[in-house]
């Protein structure tokens, strides 16, 4: 299992000593986390590599301090020493797919459960559902994408864990999850096959996975693949007041069985 610690980038942990007497944040942060170090500590880091916004984001009559990327399209590539693409960029966007979950969350009332976010972006899907009282795991590639969802689950970080993987990879370890969750993360066709196989070993048997996606061609081609592949597929459009357009709700429940 990878620590949150390993995920820091090295650029990052090289930092770590000169800022253990980093001043107060006015803004962004959590207004409320100012005087919490480690808190104060990990945003500092941030804030020396990104520019950042926090915003109150509320959900029914709940509402969350969102800590993100002020302007994701400025973001320089992250190359490997090849001059090779480490991961995709789109970590850093704020989804209107994710702000879908969220509420499809709240609805599920998701206390006691065992939820992976896959693909867990900027982490305000998974700090909903913490805050809720369920058992979050958030799973990204991207190493950027831990140390912010971090920060916007600092609160309820008893609740959290952050898994830094590939879902192309096996994870013997990572265990089954009552609730899988899944935002912008069925674009590509080519990703099918390896999402597949990734929720087959780690969905709990009665589970569900959840994905919300806005309505892509892709979308719909996924909706007439998965049918095929032994799952029961349920889907929905979710309509949000604010958004322009519908979110597209695909629910999919084991139609085998599961052994463990």
């Amino acid at each position: 299992m990878a620590n949150p610690n390993d995920c820091y980038p090295a650029r990052f942990i090289d930092q770590l000593t000169g800022c253990l007497n980093l001043k107060p944040f006015p803004q962004p942060g959590d207004p409320g986390l100012l005087s919490d170090t480690g808190y104060v500590q990990l945003l500092g880091l941030l804030q020396q590599e990104y520019h950042l916004t926090t915003e109150k984001v509320q959900f029914s009559e709940k509402s969350f301090c969102f800590t993100r990327v002020t302007n994701p399209d400025d973001l320089p590539l992250d190359l490997n020493e090849e001059g090779q693409l480490k991961w995709q960029p789109y970590w850093a966007e704020d989804w209107q797919s994710s702000r879908a979950l969220c509420r499809l969350v709240l609805e599920r009332k998701v206390r006691n459960q065992s939820i992976l976010d896959l693909g867990c972006g900027l982490g305000l899907t998974a700090a909903v559902a913490a805050c809720e009282g369920a058992a979050v795991t958030l799973a990204d590639n991207a190493q950027p994408a831990l140390l912010f969802s971090e920060i916007n689950c600092w609160r309820w970080k008893e609740n959290c864990r952050f898994e830094l993987l590939d879902w192309k990879e096996e994870h013997p370890a990572l265990g089954r999850y009552d609730i899988i969750l899944g935002a912008e993360i069925i674009y590509d066709s080519q990703d099918w096959n390896d999402l597949e196989r990734f929720w087959k070993n780690h969905v709990a048997r009665g589970g569900r996975v959840l994905l919300c996606d806005p309505f892509r061609r892709t979308g719909k081609e996924f909706r007439e693949w998965i049918l095929g592949r032994k799952w029961e597929v349920n889907c929905r459009d979710l309509k949000i007041p604010e958004f322009l357009t519908a979110i597209n709700v695909i629910e999919l429940s084991p139609g085998f069985q599961i052994s463990h």
